[in-house]
């Protein structure tokens, strides 16, 4: 059975990436005003533009989704696959490192035969446990 858990999103982190999102449209919304002069205009336009679709990517396209042996975790275009046989350990975490998580409420997985870390912040934390056999 495919289990799909949303990211837990903390209020702060949504606010971040919203006024980063909001900052790049004025940026696009000024150069096509012309406010950068009219050559090059494509720099000032497509990087923030670029930043914005990510940005909200992230923000909404961050999930969890366990199939029959493989833990699948998205976080805008990024992804990984981990096999469920190689995770050695779950437990709660505050570790504040880059991982696909919007919340500082994380699960610490460790996996694989390096002992690889990586972060979640699945909302319902307690049925994802259960559901991965790590309770």
């Amino acid at each position: 059975m495919v289990q799909t858990f949303p990211s837990k999103k903390d209020a702060w982190l949504v606010a971040v990436l919203w006024f980063g999102v909001f900052s790049m449209a004025l940026q696009v919304f000024m150069a096509i005003q012309g406010v950068y002069g009219k050559h090059n205009m494509w720099i000032p336009v497509l990087f923030p533009l670029f930043g914005a679709v990510v940005s909200l990517w992230i923000l909404y396209g961050t999930y969890y989704r366990l199939e029959e042996d493989i833990l699948i975790i998205k976080s805008g275009p990024f992804s990984w696959k981990i096999e469920r046989s190689q995770i050695h350990e779950v437990k709660p975490s505050r570790v504040a490192l880059s991982n696909p998580a919007l919340s500082s409420d994380r699960l610490l997985i460790v996996y694989g035969p390096n002992r690889k870390r990586i972060c979640i912040s699945p909302e319902r934390k307690e049925e994802f446990m259960k559901a991965l056999g790590h309770y």
